[in-house]
């Protein structure tokens, strides 16, 4: 659910406040998830993926 509203632009405070956390620490970690399916979405629709065989993201022939 966190992961969920941070994609979808909760602010990380109030999920802090919604689960409970007493440190923004602890509610950071859902931020890392987030920030890993973005880096997905962008390497499977950046320009450049096109011009490369797909499963490849380093230039070289499979």
């Amino acid at each position: 659910m966190a992961t969920l509203m941070l994609e979808n632009g909760a602010d990380v405070r109030m999920i802090q406040a919604i689960l409970g956390h007493g440190k923004l620490t602890t509610t950071e970690i859902y931020k890392h998830v987030a920030i890993t399916k973005l880096k997905q979405v962008h390497t499977a629709t950046h320009p450049a993926a096109l011009l490369l065989p797909r499963g490849r993201t380093d230039g070289r022939e499979l």
